[in-house]
């Protein structure tokens, strides 16, 4: 998931879900975000601690950590001198996330399989479109007068 993070455009979500973490991810998301907060709230650290998955979140969080530090200087390399195979690698585990989801779908009718074929193409072009300038103004970004903020 760390090494996915560095990626900019992809999720380490997907890599949470391509190696079957992702419900338990959000599980334990769900769970810090309820009771355990409000027992740190209290400070009531020993409650909170037994109510944490700590054994699915400390791996996870260090893991992470560690890839970032590690990988960063690397991937950026990589990314610099083989952008092509970097992205096509990252592709692939985009494809193969797309291959599970399809997979828990028992039966498919007419519209799952013209949304899937619309939405695989928007996102295609989207990908292969080229990167714009952000506007400088909102009056730029709807299409009036491009005018500076600080004019």
């Amino acid at each position: 998931m760390g090494t996915a993070d560095l990626i900019p455009g992809v999720s380490g979500g997907t890599v949470a879900f391509i190696s079957g973490i992702y419900e338990e991810l959000l599980f334990s998301i769900k769970k810090m975000s309820g009771r355990v907060l409000g027992l740190l709230i209290k400070i009531k650290f020993k409650e909170a601690l037994t109510e944490t998955p700590i054994r699915f979140l400390v791996p996870l969080f260090l893991g992470i950590f560690f890839a970032v530090i590690s990988l960063a200087k690397l991937l950026s390399f990589l990314l610099q001198s083989y952008p092509t195979f970097i992205w096509s690698f990252f592709f692939g585990l985009v494809l193969a996330s797309t291959i599970l989801v399809a997979k828990r779908i028992t039966k498919w009718n007419i519209s799952d399989i013209i949304i899937f074929v619309l939405f695989t193409l928007v996102g295609y072009f989207l990908v292969g479109s080229v990167p714009v300038e952000t506007p400088e103004s909102l009056s730029c970004f709807l299409g009036v007068a491009c005018l500076p903020l600080w004019q």
